[in-house]
């Protein structure tokens, strides 16, 4: 894991948007940032379609998949989060998406149970769920291709 800074600040008023997403999975692919898509860049559909963006990119240029989980903040709380990926999963880099202090949806690294890494200047952090009441938790992991089907 390579840390690196947002190259984009998030000004959503005047038609900008943060990239804390892709530099966070550049961060992670060993990669400058600027390599890496910039999905999130409003008006192009929801999260989950910048999501599917990425997770297509990865797919084809590095044999990795996004798997996403939603972990409900009022059954697991951001500490116990914390504490249960420290216990089973020491060693796992992953990416802990919520609420950060600035309130906007914000994306850093985390390793076991702690955040190591984030990639916005100001350190803005996670500080609750996103407004659905989700904290999303997405770790890169390989995927496999299915044999092309001869014709």
């Amino acid at each position: 894991m390579t840390p690196h800074m947002a190259l984009i600040k998030h000004d959503p008023d005047n038609g900008q948007w943060g990239d804390c997403f892709r530099t966070a999975i550049a961060c992670l692919l060993d990669l400058p940032p600027e390599s890496v898509p910039h999905v999130c860049t409003g008006g192009e559909g929801t999260d989950k379609d910048a999501t599917d963006r990425m997770d297509h990119w990865l797919r084809e240029n590095h044999g990795v998949a996004i798997m996403c989980m939603a972990v409900d903040a009022d059954v697991c709380p951001l500490g116990s989060l914390f504490n249960t990926m420290k216990m089973l999963n020491p060693e796992v880099y992953w990416l802990l998406i919520g609420k950060s202090r600035t309130g906007c949806v914000h994306n850093v690294i985390c390793r076991g149970g702690e955040i190591i890494h984030d990639p916005t200047p100001g350190n803005p952090g996670i500080v609750g769920p996103r407004d659905e009441g989700f904290y999303w938790v997405n770790v890169l992991t390989p995927c496999f291709r299915r044999p092309a089907v001869a014709a």
